[in-house]
């Protein structure tokens, strides 16, 4: 099943509730971003954009994808300074890598970020600010990077994005 709105789009497999919705705005004139939110089980009318409401619903089997677009002035804030993974591995899953710790749960949390045409990632090095550690990484194509389901389906299949492993939560503010 295929569900498009606000610009996200997804084929969501048999016997998933996907929802693409738009916050209202808060103030007069203001345009808010789109929110996808999929899971193999029912989703709760009422639920928060990162999955409040609905991470405490969920058992041992379910999924649970939020995906937020974000204004393009935010690209260069620290929270969106991370690239996107080329594929979902179950070594990048883990419970301390959530926003919340939920006893039985576990998550991953990814960011890509475009590498400008014409540029080449060479010699580039992550480093984790809090531990000061080293993060590995990766540079993919956009055809890998769109299989994710976490970049715009009209994305070049040529465009390139960094990927970087998230050892943990990226905390609020960046």
């Amino acid at each position: 099943m295929r569900v498009e709105a606000a610009g996200l789009a997804m084929n969501a497999p048999r016997g998933w509730d996907v929802r693409i919705y738009r916050r209202p705005a808060v103030e007069p004139g203001a345009v808010t971003e789109p929110v996808l939110h999929a899971a193999n089980f029912p989703l709760p009318v009422k639920r928060a954009d990162y999955g409040g409401g609905v991470v405490e619903r969920m058992g041992p089997r379910n999924v649970f994808v939020a995906l937020l677009e974000f204004e393009r002035s935010s690209a260069t804030t620290p929270l969106f300074d991370r690239p996107r993974p080329r594929r979902l591995l179950i070594e990048n899953f883990g419970p301390d890598r959530l926003q919340r710790v939920i006893p039985g749960q576990g998550g991953a949390q990814f960011f890509f970020n475009p590498i400008r045409p014409g540029s080449v990632a060479t010699k580039e090095r992550v480093i984790e600010r809090s531990s000061g550690k080293e993060l590995r990484f990766e540079t993919v194509n956009g055809k890998d990077a769109k299989a994710t389901g976490l970049v715009p389906p009209d994305t070049s299949d040529k465009a390139e994005f960094i990927k970087v492993l998230l050892p943990g939560p990226v905390p609020k503010g960046g």
